[in-house]
């Protein structure tokens, strides 16, 4: 773990026992080269997670106080397991549904690397917006000793 004033950059690693994303779904397309179709809800899980954080800073001025504003903000995922839940894939056929639904968790770890970057890149948005909120109601040298 490390900051850089100078570079305006904060590394930092977090570890979670698990993650949970529920969301809605929409797919049409190929899973390890099974087709794969359906719209509802899924709910993704992500176990014993380690998240290499890097983020880039920049100044900004706003109302004659400075802030620290996030440039960029990087994620790697690790895992060590995962498990994929899709509600009303195959239009609701059951069976279909469990057979491919066994299989992608069977290999979570090939699906996974898949889909990896794209998880990455949007929870690191989403912890960019986070920050990025909080940073922007507190001066950062109010803050930190310069």
């Amino acid at each position: 773990d490390s900051l850089d004033w100078d570079k305006k950059t904060l590394e930092y690693e977090t570890v979670s026992p698990q993650i949970q994303q529920k969301a809605n779904y929409d797919i049409n397309g190929k899973v390890m080269v099974l087709p794969v179709y359906g719209k509802g809800e899924s709910t993704i899980t992500l176990k014993d997670a380690t998240m290499q954080h890097i983020i880039q800073f920049k100044e900004q001025t706003k109302g004659g106080k400075k802030h620290l504003m996030v440039d960029t903000y990087l994620l790697n995922i690790e895992i060590k397991g995962a498990n994929y839940d899709f509600k009303n894939l195959f239009d609701g056929d059951q069976a279909l549904s469990k057979n491919i639904l066994t299989v992608i968790n069977e290999n979570w770890k090939e699906v996974y690397d898949d889909v990896k970057s794209g998880i990455a890149k949007a929870y690191g948005e989403v912890c960019k917006l986070i920050a990025n909120g909080l940073f922007s109601k507190m001066p950062y040298n109010e803050v930190f000793l310069e």
